[in-house]
């Protein structure tokens, strides 16, 4: 990231697994640039398969009707996710790996504010 860029650790959280065969693990938290606010993945790393995509989820909600940010950028890594401008952290407060292949989660992070 650039010196710029500031981290605001306002929100975040851990990924789990979505069962015993689909897990997610690492961390995620919230960053602000001049572009705008991202979600940022650290030592993440979730069980490989196809068609997987980053969506924002409120609980109790199916990921499907949440907001899809893009595919996964890889299994393994850290990666960064720009969030819509006016989403909402406390209302959409799960980030789910979601394969729209299956209609499978693979893992997810609650956010709570830090």
């Amino acid at each position: 990231m650039k010196d710029k860029e500031m981290v605001d650790l306002s929100f975040s959280g851990s990924f789990v697994d979505a069962d015993s065969s689909h897990s997610a693990s690492g961390d995620v938290f919230t960053v602000n640039t001049d572009d705008g606010v991202y979600l940022r993945f650290e030592n993440f790393e979730a069980t490989n398969g196809p068609d997987l995509y980053v969506y924002l989820a409120k609980s109790g909600e199916e990921t499907s009707d949440g907001i899809r940010l893009e595919k996964l950028k890889g299994n393994v890594g850290d990666q960064n996710y720009l969030l819509p401008a006016g989403v909402d952290l406390t209302e959409y407060d799960k980030v789910v790996i979601w394969c729209k292949a299956f209609d499978v989660d693979f893992g997810y992070a609650e956010l709570s504010k830090s």
